[in-house]
């Protein structure tokens, strides 16, 4: 094996750890489509090259698909990004039933943002389905 074959394999290796890590981060396995679908608006405010933006510009980069843009056309995205790398990144999400989640995610985990923003959609998803 070339020394590039397992350069590539070790790439596709942590590429698919990242997503399973994704998903299992998830409540109930929800994906980010169905998690989109209850959510209104979704405000980011972040120094992009801040090393404590990670969080937030991977939780916008997997709510940002065709497939989560097709499960809600209306989700209005909201970014703005400011040169100050002390200030810390914030997520607001809206939720259909007009609830608010406010969260400083610079010190939060990737996962932890998502189990936050799921937690409540789950909370809608049930009531749908019992209203169904």
């Amino acid at each position: 094996m070339s020394k590039m074959q397992k350069t590539r394999s070790r790439c596709i290796c942590s590429a698919r750890s990242v997503n399973e890590l994704f998903y299992s981060a998830l409540p109930n396995n929800m994906s980010a489509s169905s998690m989109s679908k209850f959510m209104t608006q979704v405000k980011v405010t972040m120094a992009p090259f801040s090393p404590t933006s990670k969080a937030s510009k991977i939780f916008l980069s997997r709510i940002v698909t065709n497939d989560s843009l097709a499960a809600n056309p209306t989700l209005k995205i909201v970014t703005s990004s400011h040169a100050d790398i002390n200030k810390a990144p914030t997520l607001s999400v809206t939720y259909k039933d007009g609830k608010t989640l406010e969260l400083q995610t610079g010190d939060m985990k990737v996962n932890d943002v998502l189990r936050q923003v799921g937690k409540h959609a789950r909370k809608l998803q049930e009531k749908e389905d019992a209203s169904s």
